[in-house]
């Protein structure tokens, strides 16, 4: 007798997700669902198929969700309505609320319906960071302070875990240790977006180059939105392979995730593999991510950035172990050991 089949349904083919189907595939025979409609007016297709196929998958042991949504509705609504497991994996933008900058599944009322109905219907939720349950944003100036499902889903009883992503440290390295070139590297895409452009706070690393015109910075994954005057100092990117983003992580000395919300960010993380020391806002995993081998921004002010990155140009970092970090807390083994312990734990409906 064969592997036990799962079917995982997915909104994209991000990086999160083919490392959990890769996960997955070493224990199961995983069927994917990619419910990506190109345009709004297609999402209805996008569900009729969906449905096509659980009832094509009628005996898998379980589905599995990356992030909640639209895409989460069927499976979650079929767990609760047969014997059938679901497990959703929350990652970020499926726990918040940001109506200022548009961003988040619940500052629209009907992909927050949908998120909710999803994550209460669910058997179990996987989510990557403790701030994706209930947490408190006291980052940028904003009226959207209480964050994660919990305080968006009232009276949500659905049990969950907390399994941090994992990261392989065989990949990520410091190809060029004595070669660092630039000073501060970040990746983000769709930045072309004015909403991300402030979201991912490339703004603020914008502003930064301008007022320390010997600075070195690179900005990865496309074109600023077509308004914004980029200094000199600034050498922008497009998206790059992963073999190309680990040659350009090692030739910087520092990584900037300056975010206004996150959940447990990939670069990151990667970055601190291959030797860059991280600057980071004070929002979801990041600080947990950095912990003392790295710097907070602690309120979103272009002000306190620029006096944050004047002390630390004036500090020995050399005896900061970032990639040590990753690979004691945040390893790819882990994250595999604890989500198969998880699912198994749901098949035999001892989830507590």
């Amino acid at each position: 007798m064969g592997p036990k089949k799962i079917c995982y349904h997915t909104p994209s083919l991000s990086s999160f997700a083919v490392k959990d189907v890769a996960i997955l595939e070493t224990s199961y025979q995983v069927k994917t669902f990619l419910f990506e409609p190109k345009k709004k007016w297609l999402t209805p297709w996008y569900f009729f198929t969906q449905l096509i196929f659980l009832l094509k998958n009628h005996n898998a042991s379980a589905h599995v969700c990356q992030f909640a949504g639209y895409h989460s509705f069927l499976p979650s609504l079929l767990a609760r309505l047969t014997v059938s497991r679901n497990i959703i994996v929350v990652g970020g933008t499926d726990c918040v609320s940001f109506p200022e900058i548009g961003y988040g599944n619940f500052q629209k009322k009907l992909l927050g319906l949908f998120t909710c109905i999803s994550l209460k219907n669910s058997s179990a939720i996987i989510a990557v960071d403790e701030s994706l349950v209930e947490s408190e944003n006291n980052y940028s100036e904003t009226n959207s302070k209480k964050q994660g499902f919990k305080n968006h889903c009232k009276n949500i009883k659905t049990p969950f875990k907390i399994i941090y992503n994992g990261y392989s440290n065989n990949f990520w390295n410091d190809t060029s240790p004595n070669q660092k070139t630039g000073d501060i590297i970040s990746v983000a895409a769709g930045i072309t977006s004015n909403r991300r452009y402030v979201l991912k706070g490339i703004d603020l690393l914008v502003e930064l180059a301008r007022r320390k015109p010997d600075l070195k910075i690179t900005l990865v994954g496309g074109d600023l939105p077509p308004q914004i005057n980029v200094p000199p100092n600034v050498t922008i990117i497009g998206s790059c392979n992963a073999e190309r983003l680990r040659t350009l992580y090692s030739q910087h000395k520092f990584y900037a995730q300056l975010s206004i919300s996150e959940g447990f960010p990939n670069s990151i993380c990667e970055a601190m593999l291959c030797g860059c020391i991280p600057i980071g806002s004070a929002v979801a995993a990041i600080p947990k991510i950095i912990g003392e081998e790295g710097y907070l921004l602690n309120k979103r002010s272009i002000d306190e950035l620029e006096t944050l990155f004047n002390s630390i140009q004036k500090r020995d970092v050399s005896n900061l172990k970032p990639r040590e970090r990753i690979m004691t807390n945040f390893s790819a083994d882990l994250r595999k050991k604890e989500i198969l312990a998880y699912l198994l734990k749901l098949e035999t409906k001892t989830v507590n």
